[in-house]
């Protein structure tokens, strides 16, 4: 049985989350971009979902790399506007890189800590760690985790309503 993340990253996610956009995209990475030299860094983005933080990292002038386990995530990617180009399929367990290959890596909008035990995630870090040139970056946005837990809600029901209409033509 696939694990849970591997299916909900897709359509359902993209309903959920329609106010991640390229403003909020554009936010994030204008702070890393404070922070990290970006200008012409081979940058990875670990989980990169639909594209929107690659984009703005490559417009600061990241050689930029989208790495995720969503199809779905991927071809919105590929085919947006503007498309992401360089884009591999992959779980962030075992990428297909060699190490020491990306001068900053990044891990945007909580898109690490779903694994079945801490070795895993320990793992990855590791990973990340080996890919990443001598003095090269790791940027990770990381939730609180007991925060969530505390405002949890439990229950949500979101009903959308999609319409289809037929054209008419009338003639008198």
């Amino acid at each position: 049985m696939a694990e849970w993340f591997a299916d909900w990253f897709g359509h359902t996610y993209l309903d959920l989350y329609p106010h991640r956009d390229d403003v909020d995209a554009r936010q994030a990475v204008a702070l890393i971009a404070a922070n990290v030299p970006l200008a012409d860094a081979r940058v990875l983005d670990l989980a990169c979902g639909q594209g929107r933080h690659a984009i703005q990292l490559g417009a600061e002038g990241g050689r930029t790399v989208g790495v995720d386990l969503s199809a779905v995530l991927l071809h919105k990617a590929r085919h947006g506007t503007p498309p992401v180009r360089n884009l591999v399929r992959a779980d962030m367990r075992r990428l297909p890189f060699q190490s020491g290959v990306f001068d900053v890596v990044v891990n945007l909008f909580t898109s690490f800590g779903y694994f079945g035990d801490d070795a895993e995630h320990e793992s990855v870090l590791k990973t990340v760690a080996g890919l990443l040139v001598p003095g090269g970056w790791f940027v990770i946005d990381f939730l609180n985790a007991d925060q969530v837990r505390n405002g949890l809600i439990h229950s949500e029901r979101m009903d959308r309503l999609h319409y289809h209409f037929q054209p008419m033509i009338l003639s008198y």
